[in-house]
């Protein structure tokens, strides 16, 4: 089920909902209905201690074009939650050899969410007190 509205979300649990032997009443589909709809809207659809980066079908068809972008974005939402900024520290990503690419393809798969608007700059790194402090980024509702 993919919904694309807390409307058609309702509709489409209280139609599922008739289809067992004893279906809940209608106020409490209502009402976990517009709980779940709120995690989904809030980028918390997941489980705890469960580490999952999810891409639903239309982020799947524009990740399509370029296929280490879809890996480093998904590894992205498994590492780090919706609300808080993130570095994309490409040396890191390749020394731990966690997605098996190097750092140029993980920088253009970065470049790639950023012109397509699946993650922002927040903040430009540099040098801090002798270290090297990365760039920040958040991901983007779409």
């Amino acid at each position: 089920m993919q919904a694309t509205s807390e409307i058609t979300f309702v509709e489409d649990l209280l139609t599922k909902n008739q289809h067992f032997p004893e279906p809940l009443p209608v106020d409490e589909v209502q009402r976990i209905a517009a709980s779940a709809w709120k995690y989904k809207m809030d980028d918390r659809l997941l489980v705890p201690d469960c580490r999952t980066g999810f891409l639903d079908l239309q982020e799947l068809t524009v990740l399509s074009a370029n296929p280490s972008a879809s890996v480093l974005l998904a590894y992205l939402r498994a590492h780090h939650s919706a609300d808080h900024n993130f570095a994309v520290a490409a040396r890191g990503i390749a020394d731990s050899g966690a997605l098996q690419m190097d750092r140029k393809t993980i920088n253009r798969a970065r470049e790639f969410l950023i012109e397509n608007q699946f993650i922002e700059q927040v903040k430009t790194g540099g040098w801090i007190a002798g270290k090297r402090q990365p760039h920040q980024f958040r991901f983007l509702r779409r």
